[in-house]
């Protein structure tokens, strides 16, 4: 019983912080360090996932890759994918929108593929609708 009890305690602990909102995050290809959503600063090297991002986004070389954003999105060399919702502004060389978005997308290919409401500018801009 005495070596359960300490078992199940460090499973409550790694459980729970899989679920926890970080406020600094690593992610790398199939490697988020901490697990969890972000309310803060996140840092992708070459491909990163992450369910939602509140904060400031940079990708490195790579792919940033997240179902909800809300913040300020710098990207060197790189692209951002917001699979659901964006809200904020992004700077990337590919800046790819899946659902809708509200605020500025500066880059050299700006597709949303809804509702956009905002600024895009870039060498190629799409929006479903423009609003802006």
């Amino acid at each position: 019983m005495k070596k359960i009890l300490p078992l199940i305690a460090t499973c409550a602990l790694f459980s729970f912080s899989a679920f926890a909102t970080q406020p600094v995050q690593l992610s790398l290809p199939k490697l988020n360090l901490p697990s969890g959503n972000v309310e803060g600063a996140r840092v992708s090297l070459l491909y990163g996932q992450t369910d939602t991002v509140k904060g400031l986004d940079i990708s490195i070389f790579g792919l940033s890759e997240i179902n909800d954003f809300t913040g300020l999105s710098i990207d060197f060399f790189g692209a951002q994918r917001v699979k659901n919702n964006f809200t904020g502004v992004s700077f990337s060389f590919i800046n790819w929108h899946d659902n809708t978005g509200k605020g500025a997308t500066l880059g050299f290919v700006n597709y949303t593929k809804n509702n956009f409401t905002g600024l895009q500018f870039g060498g190629f801009n799409y929006a479903g609708t423009l609003n802006g």
